[in-house]
């Protein structure tokens, strides 16, 4: 699939997809300052502790975005979940929370009084998670380097994350939402990614019939 021949089908997909796309309810916020110093300590503590990571969910998908991708908790891929550093977690005032299906859940600090605890959700043990760390690249956060998933490992995460019948229809489609925004500005990958067409216009036909 060439460049012109995958912004064509982007456009065919967002205009036959719009009704889908149309029911994703945006939070007024963007990237908020509280989210960006969580992700920066969060990316620190990891650092300090040589334990491979990669940001992944909508905080990447915003870093990778030209436009608002609003989100309210930090996702991070790690190899492995007994490698997170859980006393230094704790030891700087990180919060242990639980572990469900997809991740290992925690809050983090909080940054001032009467502020709400952000979430910070460690998601591991999948090829997914793996090739994402893998191929992250640094990418500049007030000054401060983070790892963070390419587009094209973001949008094998989002598309899995869309095809869990278990999800929520509203967050399936903000995943696809994000599928769609990542592939429009970075059109060049989507000729990597196999069964990429098929996937997103039945997740799309999906996501339609439960809106009806």
């Amino acid at each position: 699939m060439t460049t012109a021949d995958a912004r064509r089908w982007f456009r065919e997909l967002r205009a036959a997809s719009a009704d889908t796309l149309s029911a994703v309810t945006l939070d007024p916020t963007d990237l908020t300052e509280d989210l960006q110093a969580i992700l920066i300590s969060t990316a620190q503590l990891l650092d300090a502790t040589g334990t491979r990571y990669a940001a992944i969910g909508g905080v990447a998908v915003r870093l990778h975005l030209r436009t608002p991708r609003p989100t309210d908790n930090v996702d991070v891929a790690v190899e492995a979940y007994a490698e997170l550093p859980r006393s230094p977690l704790r030891a700087a005032g990180f919060a242990y929370d639980r572990r469900n299906a997809h991740s290992d859940g925690w809050f983090a600090p909080r940054l001032a009084a009467g502020r709400p605890r952000v979430g910070v959700r460690f998601v591991a043990g999948t090829p997914e998670a793996a090739a994402a760390i893998s191929a992250a690249t640094p990418v500049s956060v007030n000054g401060y380097d983070v790892n963070v998933a390419a587009p094209e490992d973001l949008i094998v995460l989002k598309l899995a994350a869309a095809e869990d019948p278990y999800r929520r229809p509203a967050k399936r489609r903000r995943d696809v939402s994000d599928v769609v925004q990542l592939l429009e500005q970075h059109p060049a990958v989507a000729g990597a990614l196999p069964a990429l067409r098929p996937r997103l216009a039945r997740l799309v036909q999906q996501l339609t019939v439960a809106a009806d």
